[in-house]
């Protein structure tokens, strides 16, 4: 026999143990995949965690230390003798190596499960409740916004009601469609009491119940915004709210962000930040006060359109019995969210003079609380200075032009605007950057052009009758021209 060639009998045996191992190879690689459609197990290496799919859906993560005892509910066996037999340590490893995700967590405006975004595999861990449509009564939510938003004696009360309902319909169809879809802001108005704080939990339940409060990360105290993603309502109160000019300048740019872009930067502590698809619709629940309103940002150029402003009317009647509880009121609404959502979905349609392309609905601002917003603004107060300072201004004609430190230098020395003009700009120079604003808001009594000689701001008078200087044909008709 030649020294190289096996013994025909160990050749078998070696055979066999190879088919063995094979078939016991096969058998767990068979289970584990059973295991896998059972548990729908993944792994997530940023914060070494598996995630599992419990009876309710919901996918729930684990470190290295528990998951074995919660895979063994599963009947995944810990440990086994059986070489053919899957344990919950062939299942981890195997999630390791196949099933890696980059990140997992709710996500607003997608159901649970795994997407894809920007090259990132991401997990869904939870959905947002989303109430079924049926047909039936709502008599009880109608009357309570009729009441809130179109009372009679609201002057503006069919565009209020048309406007809240077609803001809430392209909602309510992109939330279930599963659309990214922009939207403005809705700011409800309302003294206390009056109801803006029930319609916003109407609103929150009918787009699925999640709701987060996001004003430490748009004022800027928090560069923190993971619990955001997980809210497809985004809800602020005045309470805490800043007015200072800068904060209020950090929230417009966040709104914008909030509004219109349909992607945001993502940012948990201990994880490095990161774009992820967005579905929110912020709601602003003020008091209809000069304080509250001026915590809104201004209305100026680009921030004008994202931003939708009803009154409430002060209740004086309801609907329910005295002693009726605050729960009983809730329980008595959300049972006819189903009718509501029905009645937004196949009864309402947006009148057509008041459809936008761009957000379902035009933008609207009630009359009141927008004027009082308007008036607060650091802009607002100086064109009114300007208004009080006519003698010194418009000495010698309805159109002005000069600088911005001629400006200051005019209403400082005005003895009706001098002490008014110190409390509003404590520093000089500081007078450019208002004017700048004022030409975005105001850019029928404001403007400016840079020369050679610098920046020159022509400022219109405005009549006693409501009316606005008109420029005059020659450059050189203009006082400082």
């Amino acid at each position: 026999m030649d020294s190289n060639q096996k013994p025909k009998g160990k050749e078998s045996l070696t055979k066999a143990k190879r088919s063995k191992e094979e078939s016991d190879a096969d058998a767990i690689e068979a289970q584990l995949e059973g295991y896998i459609l059972r548990t729908g197990i993944c792994f997530e290496p940023n914060r070494g965690r598996y995630f599992l799919r419990d009876s309710r859906g919901v996918w729930v993560g684990y470190t290295d230390r528990h998951v074995a005892d919660v895979l063994a509910r599963y009947g995944v066996p810990r440990e086994t003798d059986r070489k053919d037999m899957a344990t919950a340590a062939h299942l981890t490893e195997c999630s390791r190596f196949n099933r890696v995700i980059d990140m997992a967590g709710p996500l607003c405006g997608r159901k649970s499960g795994f997407m894809t975004f920007a090259g990132r595999s991401i997990l869904v861990t939870t959905e947002a409740k989303l109430i079924e449509p049926q047909e039936g009564d709502w008599g009880l939510i109608r009357a309570f916004i009729a009441g809130l938003l179109g009372s009679r004696s609201e002057p503006h009360a069919h565009t209020q009601l048309n406007t809240f309902y077609g803001w809430m319909q392209r909602s309510v169809r992109s939330l279930r469609a599963g659309e990214i879809t922009q939207a403005q802001a809705l700011v409800l108005a309302g003294e206390h009491n009056s109801g803006k704080t029930t319609l916003t939990k109407l609103v929150t339940k009918a787009l699925g119940g999640r709701y987060a409060a996001p004003l430490a990360y748009m004022s800027g105290a928090s560069e923190f915004n993971a619990e955001l993603f997980g809210a497809e309502c985004l809800v602020v109160d005045d309470e805490a709210l800043s007015s200072r000019s800068a904060d209020r300048e950090k929230l417009a740019h966040q709104l914008k962000q909030m509004t219109v872009t349909g992607s945001a930067r993502y940012h948990a502590k201990g994880v490095d930040a990161t774009m992820l698809p967005t579905w929110w619709r912020v709601v602003f629940a003020l008091n209809d006060n000069a304080k509250s309103l001026q915590v809104l940002p201004p209305l100026v150029e680009g921030v004008r359109d994202k931003i939708i402003i009803l009154k409430g009317s002060t209740r004086t009647e309801s609907t329910f019995p005295a002693g009726t509880s605050e729960a009983e009121i809730d329980a008595a609404y959300a049972a006819e969210l189903p009718a509501f959502l029905h009645w937004l979905l196949h009864g309402f349609e947006v009148p057509q003079e008041m459809r936008n392309e761009r957000f379902g609905i035009e933008t609207w601002h009630h009359p009141e609380p927008a004027e009082i917003l308007m008036s607060l603004d650091d802009e607002a107060q100086l064109l009114s200075l300007i208004d009080e300072a006519t003698e010194s201004l418009f000495k010698y004609g309805s159109v002005w032009v000069g600088t911005a430190t001629q400006v200051h230098r005019l209403l400082a020395d005005d003895s009706k605007t001098g002490s008014a003009l110190l409390r509003l700009v404590k520093v000089p120079s500081s007078i450019g950057e208002i004017l700048k604003k004022l030409c975005e808001s105001y850019p029928e009594r404001v403007s400016f052009k840079r020369t050679k000689e610098g920046r020159f701001y022509t400022i219109r008078e405005q009549m006693a009758d409501g009316t606005i200087a008109s420029l005059p044909e020659e450059k050189s008709a203009l006082p400082g021209a």
